[in-house]
C-alpha cells in the first residue's frame, strides 16, 4: 500500500547581517527545492537594522513560502543542519550578529509550543524587519492565535527599526500557492 505524502505550507525567514548573507539566500533558495519541499514563492531582499542589540551591519532579510512533505519538527531540523553547512556560529547571547538565521514564523495554521519550536513564531507581530517582506508575499494570511492578516501586524507593530527593500531575486519561474 503506498502513502500518500501531504503537502504543507510552511513560511520561512531569513536573516543575517555578513556581507555573504544574500548569496546564501540565493543557496538556500535552491536547498529548500528538493524532494520534500518547493519553494512557491519568495520576497524581495531587504535591508534592516539590528533588532534586539547594536552592531555596526545592518542585516539583510527574506520570506520564503514552501510547500513541504516535512513535519513542523523535521523542517526544524532541516533549517538548522542548513545554518550548520553554512557556518552558523552560535554564541549564548540571545541576540547577535551571524551569516544566517532561519526561522519558521508559520506552519498551516499550527499553534504548537515545544522545548525547541514555538508556532507561530512569537515575536512576528514585534518585528517590521519580518512584517514587511511577509506583507509583500502573504498580505492577507490571518494570525492563526492574533486573529489579524499581516498587513494589520504590519500596521500595528512598533518597532521602530529601519527596513528597506533592496532587490527581488528573480531565479525561477514560481506557481502562485
Amino acid at each position: 500500500m503506498f502513502k500518500l505524502a501531504i503537502m504543507n505550507n510552511a513560511i520561512i525567514s531569513l536573516g543575517g547581517n555578513f556581507n555573504e548573507t544574500p548569496s546564501i539566500f540565493i543557496n538556500l533558495i535552491d536547498y529548500f527545492n528538493n524532494d520534500f519541499s518547493e519553494v512557491k514563492k519568495f520576497s524581495s531582499v531587504y535591508k534592516s537594522s539590528p533588532w534586539g542589540f547594536k552592531h555596526e551591519n545592518d542585516f539583510f532579510n527574506q520570506i520564503l513560502i514552501l510547500n513541504t512533505k516535512l513535519s513542523s519538527i523535521e523542517l526544524l531540523n532541516y533549517c538548522l543542519k542548513k545554518e550548520l553547512d553554512f557556518g552558523r556560529k552560535r554564541t549564548s547571547k540571545k541576540y547577535s550578529e551571524r551569516n544566517i538565521d532561519i526561522d519558521i514564523i508559520y506552519y498551516n495554521d499550527l499553534i504548537f509550543n515545544s522545548e525547541r519550536l514555538i508556532l507561530p513564531h512569537p515575536r512576528i507581530h514585534l518585528r517590521k524587519f519580518v512584517l514587511l517582506p511577509l506583507v509583500e508575499v502573504l498580505p492577507n494570511y490571518i494570525h492563526p492565535v492574533l486573529k489579524k492578516t499581516n498587513k494589520e501586524l504590519l500596521f500595528l507593530c512598533s518597532d521602530q527599526g529601519k527596513v528597506i527593500k533592496l532587490w527581488t531575486i528573480h531565479l525561477y519561474q514560481l506557481k502562485e500557492i
